[in-house]
């Protein structure tokens, strides 16, 4: 058997990414929030938890008796990573768990499914009237929070037989957000890799936004629930039916030379590649 380590996220080990969390909120939030200035908004929901918030806002939830944390509303979505970029480092292990010098390789990971999370944001001057009437079982009110962070997001180990890392077999799953796509998971052969490490990030900015969401997202998130597999195992099917084809091509996800080639090989990947979120 041999062992090897994948870093996904960014195109340097260093990688940028995010907590993000996003809620259903009431209306009456939003209807004290949307002619407020971003940043008093941010004020209030970064300082909540403490108590110190604004007094006079709405909560969240019509349903609570005091709101929480920011992290802690997150029943729509709640996700921490790198930004996806295209690419994965792999390097070899030795016996003792340790990086063996010059065995990286970068690899372009296969996108196994993809969930979106892209909201309609409100401001002034929008009347939420218009989003409500006739539509409450499509639409929800939504918040959504980042904290973006830089830093060494935890890795992913791997064990293959004695042939060694295939990286027809490497993909991840993408989750595509207003301030940019995350990495949720990361898969190899089929199965679902866990985190290692603890990574070490710093956080960097903040930001804070409010709007309405569709229902039929969170639907499908709920079918990508660790708890019914069979869309995954799915589209499994269907990618390797892709890889197949990619191999028939030429088209090896993987290069050494440097940044030029890197992105000469995603866009060949991207003329062959069907998106499998449809």
């Amino acid at each position: 058997m041999r062992n090897y380590r994948v870093i996904v996220g960014s195109k340097d080990r260093y990688n940028v990414g995010a907590e993000y969390v996003q809620c259903k909120v009431s209306k009456e939030f939003l209807e004290y929030w949307k002619d407020k200035p971003n940043s008093e908004l941010s004020t209030h929901v970064f300082n909540m938890g403490n108590g110190e918030g604004d007094p006079d806002s709405p909560l969240i939830s019509p349903d609570s008796e005091v709101d929480g944390h920011w992290w802690d509303t997150d029943d729509l979505e709640h996700c921490w990573g790198p930004f996806y970029d295209n690419v994965a480092f792999v390097c070899e292990l030795d016996d003792e768990g340790n990086e063996i010098e010059d065995s990286e390789i970068q690899a372009v990971p296969y996108i196994l499914y993809k969930r979106n999370a892209i909201f309609e944001i409100v401001g002034p001057n929008v009347e939420l009237e218009y989003w409500v009437e006739d539509k409450i079982d499509k639409f929800i009110p939504t918040m959504a929070v980042w904290q973006v962070e830089k830093g060494g997001f935890p890795y992913y180990d791997v064990e293959t037989d004695n042939g060694g890392f295939n990286p027809y077999k490497l993909a991840v799953s993408v989750l595509d957000t207003y301030h940019g796509s995350f990495v949720l998971d990361c898969y190899y052969n089929g199965d679902r890799l866990d985190y290692d490490g603890d990574g070490g990030t710093t956080g960097k900015y903040t930001d804070v936004e409010i709007g309405w969401t569709w229902y039929n997202f969170y639907k499908r998130r709920d079918e990508y629930s660790e708890e019914s597999q069979q869309l995954i195992r799915q589209d499994w099917k269907l990618l390797e039916r892709q890889v197949g084809e990619h191999q028939e091509n030429d088209l090896i996800p993987v290069f050494i030379d440097g940044e030029s080639d890197a992105e000469e090989l995603i866009r060949k990947m991207n003329t062959y590649y069907t998106d499998l979120s449809n």
